[in-house]
């Protein structure tokens, strides 16, 4: 299958270029974790790098907006990312792009459609080995503080587990500190712009 950067100019700006986003449903979408949560900051920052998990919540940000899915605008959102929006191949913004399907985020389902997760799934056991020995001993704290529940996800060989904000107290974050990504959400429900990147 194609990847995006097949999609995209080699050469020059991404100006122009548009993505449709559509919501890939399935049993992680169920039994994942949105990208803004405090699981995907502690654990998935580490594995799929800052840009790529910015992107991540942008996706998320316009399904919040629009649940069937949105036009993406490729200059508007990398520029907006603080990335470059030249689009040839070795460009951060469209490394963090590839790196969303090469991680089983998003899949390209049409010449220009790309259907991304709305939530990620936990950690698999060799994502948790590449993280560092301290993460991995938080990791290791937060499924021993999760109750297990059967659901759909247990037949995918996704365990199931409780939300990762206790945990995330549990494992060091002060009681009454929120994490970044909670105070941006506060912000955008405070906020009606419509957000950046998003539409034409």
């Amino acid at each position: 299958m194609a990847g995006p950067q097949q999609l995209l100019r080699p050469e020059g700006c991404l100006d122009e270029v548009v993505l449709h986003v559509r919501p890939w449903t399935d049993v992680v979408d169920r039994a994942g974790y949105d990208p803004r949560s405090p699981y995907a900051e502690d654990f998935w920052l580490p594995v799929l790098g800052p840009s790529t998990l910015w992107l991540l919540r942008r996706f998320a940000a316009g399904f919040d907006y629009s649940p069937d899915g949105f036009d993406l605008d490729l200059a508007e959102t990398a520029r907006s990312l603080g990335l470059s929006d030249r689009a040839n191949r070795g460009s951060p913004f469209l490394r963090a792009l590839n790196r969303t399907v090469g991680f089983g985020m998003a899949k390209l389902t049409g010449p220009e459609e790309l259907a991304v997760r709305r939530r990620l799934p936990p950690l698999g056991h060799r994502q948790v080995g590449h993280l560092s020995p301290a993460l991995q001993e938080r990791h290791a704290a937060w499924r021993a503080s999760q109750p297990v529940t059967a659901g759909p996800a247990e037949s995918a060989g996704i365990i199931q587990r409780g939300p990762a904000r206790p945990a995330a107290q549990a494992l060091g974050r002060p009681s009454g500190s929120p994490s970044l990504d909670v105070r941006l959400s506060r912000h955008a429900r405070l906020s009606a712009e419509r957000p950046r990147g998003f539409g034409r």
